[in-house]
């Protein structure tokens, strides 16, 4: 089945398109309609602009900057289809406007201009991007932040500092085949982000259990990361050289924590980096899953509807992963 004869399935497989009589433009889900009739699709890294009649659809997609804000759209020819710049606080100032530009901007969040109110919602907060990134609830991380306002945005240095979520951190991933490895970015009260992963072998190959095979250098380096290292947000992390000349992770969940949840993940890591390297019990997924808990972080196998008499975090990175996302509320990033 081609893309274009896809897409259109899944808009006819729509339970509710014929709920939206008398409206311009609405979101549902991934769907914009224009007059009830589906209009566009929200892809990852991108969105497809449909052609419903004719059962057509053109992919267009997004170029970030590196704070991930959308900088510019091409189409799937490279043709350029939109470009933005933006104010210090998000608000686009050029090449947006007409009704075929895409609202997702600044920091990839949608611009909501709404009765004379222009802003982005960060998670459950409403940031005006007229009035200096003002933040219309309380930041509910403001503990870690005492000398400013807990209405600010990103310490008042926006050009500098990125706040999507409030969140404090982000799970890494990175699976190419058989080769895995999963570590921690954790937000200290700087708003720097602090790596840390357990390397031990630097990779978990399956099947390699015994002799010294399992032992051989490959992927990062070859003493355990503890926070030594910081970067600006997990964007920057994502292209640094340090990234992408060891693991080159692609993948990350950023999950809302506390301060004190921050020190004892930092703590924990700290020590279980300390202990002789072991394939099963002690690697790089078991160092992020016993940190984690230790800060009442669920990461165990299993599903929460379900009681269990022993909860048991699995060993190998992808699978800890995605238990991980499965458990937690936060927002994932790629590359």
């Amino acid at each position: 089945m081609s893309d274009e004869s896809l897409i259109t399935k899944n808009i006819r497989e729509s339970k509710n398109t014929n709920t939206f009589k008398g409206s311009m433009y609405i979101n549902k889900g991934d769907f914009v309609f224009l007059n009830t009739v589906p209009n566009r699709l929200y892809i990852e890294g991108g969105y497809v602009d449909i052609d419903f009649e004719h059962s057509k659809g053109t992919y267009n997609y997004y170029i970030h900057d590196n704070q991930g804000s959308v900088r510019a759209v091409v189409d799937e020819n490279g043709i350029l289809v939109q470009a933005t710049d933006y104010s210090a606080y998000g608000v686009p100032s050029s090449g947006f406007g007409s009704t075929t530009s895409d609202k997702h901007l600044h920091l990839s969040l949608e611009w909501q201009p709404m009765k004379g109110i222009y802003g982005y919602y960060n998670n459950a907060r409403f940031r005006d991007a007229i009035l200096a990134g003002t933040l219309y609830q309380q930041d509910p991380l403001a503990e870690k932040y005492y000398p400013f306002t807990p209405y600010h945005y990103g310490k008042d240095n926006p050009s500098k500092n990125v706040d999507i979520l409030g969140d404090s951190v982000a799970i890494l991933n990175f699976q190419q085949k058989k080769n895995q490895h999963i570590g921690l970015l954790v937000q200290n009260k700087d708003m720097k982000w602090e790596y840390y992963s357990v390397n031990g072998t630097n990779m978990y190959i399956p099947g390699v259990i015994f002799g010294n095979d399992y032992g051989k250098f490959s992927g990062g380096n070859k003493y355990n990361n503890i926070g030594e290292l910081k970067f600006q947000s997990v964007q920057t992390f994502f292209d640094s050289d340090y990234n992408k000349n060891n693991y080159n992770h692609d993948e990350a969940f950023v999950i809302p924590t506390t301060l004190n949840q921050d020190r004892i993940i930092s703590k924990t890591f700290k020590s279980e980096a300390n202990s002789t390297y072991n394939l099963f019990m002690n690697n790089c997924a078991t160092a992020v899953a016993n940190s984690l808990n230790k800060a009442g972080i669920k990461t165990y196998m299993g599903n929460d509807n379900k009681i269990y008499i022993f909860k048991v975090n699995s060993y190998i990175p992808s699978r800890l992963y995605k238990d991980i996302i499965k458990h937690n509320n936060g927002q994932r990033y790629t590359k």
